[in-house]
């Protein structure tokens, strides 16, 4: 895609309104006057807007739209669900078709092949890479770990008199449908993420708060 050139805009805005103002005038004579590219005028007076224009109208999404995809997957990221390219191009391209002219009867509109890439660095998303978290560490969540952790906690309330009605347990988990191997997920966070290799989770969250 060329360069836009504010000097070359200028001038072709000038040779446009002199054309319009004088029709007999020839293209040919008037790209030379103005010193811009003949077929470059010949195609703005043809309609076709400038490369600036273009830039613009080329987005696939508003602003807010594409805030709202932002959103969404922040939201999914602070859950600790994984996020995709995959699932960022279907929550635009479900934009597109919600958008889209009731009287179109054409396919509904999708974004390219590359808007997801931008769409990320525009942003400021990066993809990291999604470990599957080993069988030993996976293993070591047994039994005589968790009654060792209550047991440590036992003492602790014990010798610093903290009361019942003081203890809470907040915890906050996310689930992945059929994640079993190292994947690259979306994310602000600029560090790698581990999950279970279990293969049956499915995607949803759940914020846990037990007060006694």
């Amino acid at each position: 895609m060329g360069k836009y050139n504010k000097n070359t805009e200028a001038r072709l805005q000038e040779a446009v309104e002199a054309i319009a103002k004088n029709k007999d005038l020839k293209i040919a004579t008037v790209a030379r006057a103005f010193n811009v590219p003949r077929l470059q005028l010949h195609r703005r007076l043809q309609g076709q807007g400038s490369l600036k224009d273009r830039l613009t109208t080329n987005k696939k999404l508003t602003d807010e739209q594409e805030y709202a995809i932002c959103s969404y997957i922040d939201r999914l990221d602070r859950m600790s669900l994984r996020v995709r390219k995959e699932l960022v191009r279907d929550a635009a391209n479900l934009l597109l078709r919600e958008t889209a002219p009731p009287h179109d009867s054409g396919p509904p509109p999708t974004v390219g092949i590359n808007w997801v890439h931008r769409f990320l660095h525009r942003h400021g998303y990066s993809s990291i890479n999604d470990k599957v978290l080993d069988a030993a560490r996976q293993h070591a969540e047994n039994v005589e770990s968790f009654q060792a952790y209550f047991e440590q906690l036992k003492e602790a309330v014990e010798k610093y008199g903290i009361q019942e009605e003081d203890i809470w347990n907040m915890d906050e988990t996310g689930f992945c449908i059929g994640v079993g191997k190292d994947q690259m997920v979306i994310t602000r966070q600029k560090r790698e993420s581990y999950f279970e290799a279990n293969g049956a989770q499915p995607e949803d969250g759940i914020l846990e708060v037990i007060a006694r």
